[in-house]
């Protein structure tokens, strides 16, 4: 596979250059082993361009990395190269880009988030958690860390009766939201995936839901283990809460 040199204009400035070579010498040969494994796979020369579309987003030069013009200009200059050694046309890769780059930001504008604990001891206040059928904030703030520390999109590895566990609360699908795999009392009334997102105002009405049963906050496993009748001032300490 050539290098980008091939690609790119000549005058370029020296941190480019560097950059180039560094791509020239350890990415491409990656990229490149990739690229024939995935058309082995698939007998399908646009899979390749679209693994190498990726491999080149997790390196953050697209989308969700802070791209800036010369980052996306090598980025267009790599699927170039790669395409014309494919034999593929350039416009009809250029066109399959964009629209993944269009998903990509799509995506974004819906991504879901780790907080801080005091950003989350601040947010579960304001809904009212602290004090909630006798608990304080701190259980809250302990019980969220320790089930999916404090991510939102955590999803949990299937359970032994086939369930999941969704959301920063880590809440049930057998119990208390549906994920269309499975029996469900769907407690909350509402879809698991809803859990998963930036916006965790339903987890926390669930989360209320939930605590109102007699189990209170002995659903939560982690809760038991790591936070039931310990001193939790720790967790919302230096918080203003």
């Amino acid at each position: 596979m050539g290098g980008l040199e091939e690609v790119l204009p000549r005058k370029r400035p020296l941190i480019l250059d560097k950059g180039l070579r560094s791509l020239n010498e350890t990415i491409l040969p990656k990229i490149k082993n990739r690229l024939y494994a995935a058309e082995q796979e698939s007998s399908c020369c646009i899979t390749g361009i679209q693994l190498l579309y990726l491999f080149l987003f997790s390196l953050g030069t697209s989308c969700g990395g802070g791209g800036n013009g010369s980052s996306l200009h090598l980025m267009e200059a790599v699927l170039e190269n790669v395409s014309l050694q494919l034999g593929l046309a350039w416009e009809a890769v250029r066109m399959k880009v964009l629209s993944l780059t269009l998903l990509c930001l799509l995506i974004a504008a819906n991504e879901a988030k780790r907080f801080d604990k005091c950003e989350l001891a601040r947010l579960l206040k304001r809904h009212g958690l602290d004090g909630y059928y006798g608990y304080s904030l701190g259980n809250w703030v302990c019980m969220a860390y320790y089930e999916s520390r404090f991510n939102t999109a955590a999803v949990g590895p299937p359970n032994s009766d086939g369930s999941r566990d969704y959301g920063i609360f880590q809440i049930n699908s057998r119990w208390w939201c549906t994920n269309g795999q499975g029996r469900s009392a769907n407690g909350c009334r509402t879809s698991c995936s809803s859990f998963t997102n930036d916006d965790i105002t339903n987890d926390i009405e669930c989360a209320k839901r939930i605590v109102r049963d007699p189990n209170r906050m002995n659903a939560w496993v982690a809760w038991r283990n790591h936070c039931k009748g310990r001193d939790l001032s720790s967790w919302t300490s230096g918080c203003g809460v």
